[in-house]
């Protein structure tokens, strides 16, 4: 008897844990965004939290820690909505289709949170830069895992060259991310769903003409 009460209670503070948690990486989301991480105040994350700064510090050691901790998760959820189109039943051509429209709009619903791993260099605190350092590189390679899947099938298919998945998946990410950096950074506003079958035919078909009239010329 005693011991199940005990493991009600340990499950409700865990419950209590988590929902304060998310409760300060939802506030933090927004305060980041609007004010970017030097601007942003640990105590104004809090009040918007509806919670004291000291309990902030409960969850998060520093405001690096926070701030990075939004970053991965969002990242993190978005590599698993990947992996679950990859994972899942369908040809090549419709998971492609897919990953690239997910990626897109993730970003199109969240431009402010796409511009906070890009834009916070030049106000960077050391703490912030060698995590980011780190971190960078665990994101960056959970990501080309995602697209090299993606790729194999496609060689699988034959709706891809026979060339290295994870050096496709390189040349995926690259090019996405010229396309999102100028977008977040272009002085009028547009969709960037919107270059998604530009993109998508970019990647599939390349930028030579379709006569090959270029290439011939070049050689």
């Amino acid at each position: 008897m005693e011991a199940a009460k005990d493991a009600q209670q340990r499950l409700r503070k865990e419950g209590e844990k988590a929902r304060h948690r998310e409760a300060i990486l939802a506030a933090a989301r927004e305060v980041f965004s609007e004010k970017g991480f030097y601007f942003a105040k640990m105590e104004e994350v809090a009040a918007r939290a509806g919670y004291s700064a000291g309990t902030i510090y409960n969850y998060f050691r520093s405001k690096e820690d926070l701030y990075v901790t939004v970053i991965d998760e969002g990242l993190m959820m978005l590599a698993g909505t990947l992996n679950r189109v990859i994972d899942g039943p369908g040809p090549f051509v419709e998971k492609f289709e897919a990953v690239v429209r997910e990626s897109f709009e993730f970003a199109d619903s969240s431009r402010s949170f796409s511009k906070l791993m890009i834009q916070q260099t030049a106000h960077a605190t050391t703490e912030l830069i060698g995590t980011f350092t780190s971190k960078g590189q665990v994101w960056y390679a959970k990501f080309i895992d995602v697209y090299a899947k993606l790729m194999f099938q496609g060689i699988r298919e034959g709706g891809l060259r026979p060339i290295d998945p994870k050096d496709l998946a390189h040349m995926f990410l690259g090019i996405q991310h010229e396309l999102f950096h100028e977008w977040l950074f272009s002085p009028v506003e547009y969709s960037l769903v919107g270059k998604a079958p530009f993109f998508m035919d970019f990647f599939i078909n390349g930028a030579g003409s379709p006569d090959g009239a270029a290439g011939r010329q070049a050689g």
